[in-house]
């Protein structure tokens, strides 16, 4: 049997999503808040409903309003900290291999102007 608040259909799927954003697993999230990476999971895929109290302690650990959660407000795709957290680690390479990594982005992102310039191109010359 499930325990969910239908005014909460959209806070599992909210807490899934900010939190993979903010780049906190729940393991994480669960020991920041003193319950178990299983509450956590169960919060996500809607088996159970949190209490409030832990409803407020989430919000506060993944820094979000209330609305934001609960689903009231969109979700601000700000910032991925995941990103953060790995060029942090990519600063604490040597610099021969910090100068590696970043010529791989950019030509993965060279890559990526290319192809769209193939595309726009073709798209151009079939309309003629």
């Amino acid at each position: 049997m499930r325990n969910k608040a239908p005014e909460l259909e959209f806070f599992g799927k909210n807490l899934e999503k900010i939190r993979k954003l903010k780049g906190i697993t729940q393991k994480e999230l669960a020991e920041k808040i003193g319950v178990t990476q299983r509450v956590i999971s169960h919060y996500e895929s809607n088996v159970k409903s949190p209490p409030l109290k832990y409803i407020i302690l989430i919000a506060d650990v993944l820094q979000v309003s209330l609305d934001t959660l609960v689903g009231n407000k969109p979700i601000k795709y700000e910032f991925d900290t995941r990103i953060a957290k790995r060029i942090k680690k990519i600063e604490t390479l040597s610099e021969r291999d910090q100068k590696s990594v970043w010529s791989f982005i950019n030509a993965l992102l060279v890559k990526k102007k290319l192809r769209k310039l193939k595309k726009n191109i073709l798209s151009e010359t079939s309309n003629h």
